[in-house]
């Protein structure tokens, strides 16, 4: 767990990883962040990895899935969940998922964005950005969300 001052309270943040592989895919993983630029260019010159492009087969992708779930525990004990699932994350459903986002901004829902209520924002996440019109056009686009 890290732990980060955020407005004079003390915040605590962990993010974990599922794998069925357990531990060695997570030393894995860990190794894999690890590689030089350059050695990955050699390991795509040597076709041990697919080159820009190259990604996985339509079939791969239909068989393809992910779940997040985020869990939020205040200092009072109060609890809340929330969950997204989809098809494949590294490409057919971050698509959608940009593509809503920007529809946000143009569509006619525009008006019922949390951040058009304030009467504008700072940065923001697509969360506190666009909200509910966000969650309806990723449901509508097949992206599911629940907790």
């Amino acid at each position: 767990d890290a732990y980060v001052t955020v407005a004079g309270s003390r915040f605590r943040y962990r993010e974990e990883q599922l794998s069925p592989a357990g531990g060695r895919a997570a030393a894995k993983m860990a190794k894999n962040a690890a590689i030089p630029p350059e050695k990955l260019r050699a390991l795509v010159e040597a076709g041990r990895l697919p080159k820009p492009g190259g990604g996985p087969s339509a079939e791969k992708r239909a068989a393809s899935a992910f779940t997040a779930l985020a869990l939020a525990r205040a200092a009072d004990g109060s609890a809340a969940a929330c969950g997204l699932s989809g098809g494949d994350p590294g490409y057919d459903e971050t698509a959608k998922m940009v593509a809503e986002a920007a529809l946000c901004l143009v569509a006619e829902e525009r008006a019922e964005l949390p951040a058009a209520a304030r009467g504008g924002s700072g940065v923001l996440t697509p969360a506190a950005a666009l909200g509910g019109v966000l969650e309806r056009r990723l449901g509508g686009a097949g992206v599911g969300g629940g907790g």
